[in-house]
């Protein structure tokens, strides 16, 4: 996989062939990840009463929009709405604004290439129902990313697209705000999160498909 992004990063100088997304253009950007696994633990190395069949789902929708500023390179913001749960005790929900910048390398008239850097500032509730009551928190989340991909044009309008995140950096805060909660409610609590992965292996988490409407400024 190392491999495989080295080799596209030392072809984007001979990929720029004519612009696709001319000067002035605006695009209108669907993006969207979906992903569910299972897997069965073990109960004599989990807490007592803990459900063996985990099931977690996650999804993410970024609406995006994004103007050109200079041919086959653009900008853009947007709104991003994520969903995960862990079996049936962990339920988190964001919302938030993301920023993007893209560059488009065109292999032929139809299709080409895109390197897109994103960063997002979201915020929202994390429900924890581990131990038996239901926990509410405040989360906030701060996340950049680096993802490569393909493009494919339907039609002058229409764009598919494909993409895989190759770098991923992730910064979250979580905050207890429920006063009525049994596990936290004579104390506050807080936990922060940083981590960094760089992808070395393909892996259905780390795809993002999109439909995109572009609006082509006049010639």
């Amino acid at each position: 996989m190392k491999k495989t992004i080295l080799l596209f990063l030392l072809l984007i100088p001979i990929l720029q062939l004519k612009a696709q997304f001319r000067l002035g253009s605006s695009v209108v950007t669907a993006q969207f990840n979906l992903q569910s696994t299972y897997s069965k633990i073990n109960n004599s190395s989990s807490l007592n009463n803990a459900d063996n069949n985990v099931f977690s789902n996650a999804g993410q929708l970024n609406l995006q929009f994004e103007k050109v500023y200079k041919e086959n390179k653009m900008y853009g913001i947007g709104l991003v709405v994520n969903n995960a749960s862990f079996s049936k005790h962990y339920v988190n929900y964001l919302a938030g604004l993301s920023f993007s910048h893209r560059n488009i390398f065109p292999l032929k008239d139809k299709y080409g290439f895109n390197l897109q850097t994103n960063i997002s500032f979201l915020g929202g509730e994390y429900i924890n129902s581990f131990f038996g009551p239901r926990n509410k928190s405040f989360q906030m989340q701060v996340g950049a990313n680096i993802n490569a991909g393909f493009y494919y044009f339907l039609n002058k309008n229409v764009v598919l697209g494909l993409n895989y995140n190759l770098v991923n950096f992730g910064y979250s805060s979580r905050t207890n705000n429920d006063k009525n909660s049994l596990l936290f409610r004579d104390s506050d609590f807080s936990n922060t999160d940083l981590s960094i992965n760089i992808s070395n292996s393909l892996s259905l988490s780390n795809l993002r498909l999109s439909v995109q409407y572009v609006f082509q400024a006049k010639k």
